[in-house]
C-alpha cells in the first residue's frame, strides 16, 4: 500500500491528522520523483485540498485547489476530467465559504437587533453560545 493510499484510508476512517501526514509525505516523494507539475503529483495536491476542506481549513484548501488547477491546466487539456474535477471542487469551496461568511454576518446582525432577553425568550441562537 502506498503512502498516498494510506492517506485515503485514514481520511475514510476520519483520522484526518494522520491522513494529512501521509498526504504530505506522499507529496514530498512525488515532487522529488516526478516533479511538481506531474499529474500524479497534482492528484495528491488535490487530495490535500479535499482533506483541508474536510478539516474546515478553507484557505489551505483553496491554496491546494488553485495549485492543482494551475498544474492540470498546464499539463492537460482544459476539458480534461481531472482539470474539471479540481475546478468544480474549487468552485464549491468558494461558494460554501461565501455562503458561510454571509451567514455568519447575518447571524451577528440579527443577534444585535434582538436584545438578549428577547432571543433567549424565543429560544433563538441559544445553540450558538448564548
Amino acid at each position: 500500500m502506498t503512502v498516498s493510499n494510506l492517506g485515503g484510508l485514514y481520511t475514510d476512517q476520519g483520522k484526518l491528522k494522520e491522513a494529512e501526514t501521509m498526504y504530505q509525505r506522499a507529496l514530498t516523494g512525488y515532487e522529488k520523483a516526478l516533479g511538481p507539475g506531474h499529474s500524479s503529483t497534482l492528484v495528491i495536491v488535490n487530495n490535500l485540498g479535499n482533506l483541508y476542506r474536510d478539516q474546515g481549513k478553507p484557505k489551505e484548501a483553496e491554496t491546494m485547489y488553485q495549485r492543482a488547477l494551475a498544474g492540470f491546466e498546464k499539463a492537460c487539456d482544459p476539458n480534461d476530467y481531472q482539470t474539471k474535477k479540481v475546478a468544480e471542487a474549487l468552485k464549491r469551496l468558494i461558494r460554501s465559504v461565501t455562503v458561510n461568511h454571509n451567514w455568519k454576518k447575518q447571524y451577528f446582525i440579527l443577534r444585535a437587533l434582538l436584545r438578549p432577553p428577547l432571543h433567549r425568550a424565543l429560544g433563538i441562537f441559544t445553540w450558538y453560545g448564548s
